[in-house]
């Protein structure tokens, strides 16, 4: 498991999208023994990041925005 990648978003022409995990660079090894969930707040020392949280998120906001009936 690695902490501090980041998520780069593409969308073209032709309607397509996709996603890609990038920025390994900044990563670091997570110590060993320890697990992280992804899905939690941050608290000061757990090292958690919320990524899950975050793309649960991203992903409500964009299923939203695609049945809105302002892009149709």
């Amino acid at each position: 498991m690695v902490i501090g990648s980041s998520l780069l978003f593409i969308h073209d022409k032709k309607e397509q999208a996709k996603v890609w995990m990038i920025d390994f660079g900044k990563t670091t090894p997570l110590p060993e023994g320890q697990v992280l969930q992804h899905n939690v707040p941050w608290v000061e020392g757990n090292r958690e990041d919320g990524y899950l949280w975050g793309l649960d998120n991203l992903i409500q906001i964009l299923t939203e925005l695609s049945q809105s009936e302002d892009l149709h």
